[in-house]
């Protein structure tokens, strides 16, 4: 199995592309997962067995953990991080006041989010 290398490859695929979207308590999963995996050999070890690499086991937990963290983190000190989506929120009409850029929708009363710069 080249040491677990595609077991490896999913589990850090799926919790890097879980932080990308934001949703902490999958990529902790995923984390976790790569944890039991790692400590009984199936990632990162040349043989299964029982604690085959418990350090590196304890980094995956400790990861899965501070993951955990980040999702019972306040939205607004995660939102301060993307002002993308701020800018996706306000065109919903979810946040307070319309901006400039901002115009009511005759038909539907939702916010049309019109912008001259990228959102990225």
């Amino acid at each position: 199995m080249g040491g677990g290398s595609i077991l490896t490859g999913l589990v850090l695929a799926a919790v890097g592309a879980f932080v990308i979207d934001k949703k902490f308590v999958n990529a902790s999963a995923f984390a976790l997962a790569g944890a039991i995996l790692t400590f009984f050999g199936f990632m990162h070890g040349e043989h299964v067995g029982f604690a085959v690499t418990p350090t590196v086991a304890i980094a995956y937990l400790i990861v899965a953990v501070f993951l955990f963290g980040l999702s019972r983190a306040p939205v607004s000190a995660l939102d301060r991080s993307a002002p993308h989506e701020q800018y996706r929120r306000r065109a919903r009409g979810i946040v307070g006041n319309q901006c400039n850029e901002c115009v009511a929708s005759p038909r539907s009363g939702e916010a049309i989010f019109f912008t001259r710069r990228p959102l990225w």
